[in-house]
C-alpha cells in the first residue's frame, strides 16, 4: 500500500504510474530476451512442473501491465481535460 501526503496531486500520481509502468516494461523486456525464451523452451521441452507456474505468473504479469496501461491513458485524460472543463 502506498502512503502519500493530503497535498499530494494528480502529476504526482501520473508519476508514480509511470515508475511502475518503466518498471514492468523493463521486466517485459528481459521476458522476450532471446536467453529467456530459450530457457522457457527448454522447459517446457522437459515438460516440467515448472511451466504451469510460468503460464500463471505470465497471465498475471500480462494482466498487470495491461491495467497499468489503462491507468496511466485515464490519467493522462484527467489531467489533460478536468482543467479545461473547469474553466470553461
Amino acid at each position: 500500500m502506498r502512503k502519500e501526503a493530503d497535498d499530494t496531486g494528480p502529476m504526482a500520481e501520473l508519476e508514480h504510474w509511470r515508475q511502475l509502468m518503466s518498471r514492468f516494461n523493463s521486466l517485459l523486456d528481459q521476458i522476450k530476451s532471446h536467453e529467456c525464451r530459450t530457457v522457457i523452451h527448454i522447459i517446457n521441452t522437459a515438460r516440467s512442473k515448472v511451466m504451469k507456474v510460468w503460464k500463471v505468473g505470465k497471465l498475471f504479469f500480462s494482466q498487470v501491465i495491461y491495467k497499468q496501461t489503462k491507468s496511466i491513458t485515464c490519467l493522462h485524460f484527467s489531467i489533460n481535460t478536468v482543467p479545461a472543463v473547469l474553466n470553461y
